[in-house]
């Protein structure tokens, strides 16, 4: 962690709310659009904000910070619970960091979600970005002992097979945006760290 303190630095500048939502919009909409129209949902945003509801992302500060070393900040970041995601996080991990994520899986080890845990290498959107990272936005929602990533978990985990496996680095800068939280606030994030529901409008 404390090298992961350390990359970050105190090169933050402050964001608004309204450019995080705009990029982040632009960046899934369409593609997300088949997902949240099937479970009910009228828009994108009212698709996300189902999930993000107890967490309050508009009404708090935002921040940002350019990566220059992605590959030794981005695997101490701690993935969200997301269901599809469980199955390569080891078992006992209520706060997986994506190097947790990407660590070789040993015979008979369990995962997440109870099952026999899964080699993230075998996903084959994660694995077509190793190699081929381009400059990127990643949204984290951060308290001063937790990050978690809200957005960009494909190209987190990338990265983090990067950083750990033999062969050539993509070379790219990250922009972490940080939604700030109070260290009082930590097991709202720790919530969002464990599960992620699938939400659907009925």
């Amino acid at each position: 962690m404390s090298e992961f303190r350390q990359e970050l630095g105190d090169r933050f500048r402050s964001v608004r709310w309204q450019e995080v939502l705009d990029e982040w919009r632009a960046s899934e909409e369409k593609q997300w659009e088949p997902v949240f129209r099937e479970r009910g949902f009228a828009s994108w945003w009212e698709w996300r904000q189902s999930y993000l509801e107890e967490l309050e992302v508009g009404k708090r500060e935002w921040k940002e910070v350019r990566v220059h070393r992605p590959h030794v900040a981005i695997p101490g970041l701690v993935i969200g619970g997301y269901r599809g995601w469980k199955q390569y996080r080891p078992v006992g991990k209520d706060t997986a960091t994506f190097a947790d994520v990407v660590r070789p899986v040993v015979e008979g080890e369990r995962s997440y979600a109870g099952t026999p845990r899964v080699d993230v290498r075998t996903n084959t959107k994660v694995m077509e970005l190793v190699g081929y990272l381009r400059d990127t936005s990643i949204l984290v929602l951060r308290c001063p002992s937790l990050q978690v990533v809200l957005e960009g978990a494909h190209r987190c985990a990338a990265t983090s097979v990067e950083a750990v496996d033999t062969g050539s680095r993509s070379k790219f800068v990250a922009r972490l945006l940080f939604c700030e939280f109070d260290e009082t606030e930590r097991p709202l994030l720790e919530a969002f760290a464990r599960d992620r529901q699938i939400r659907t409008k009925s």
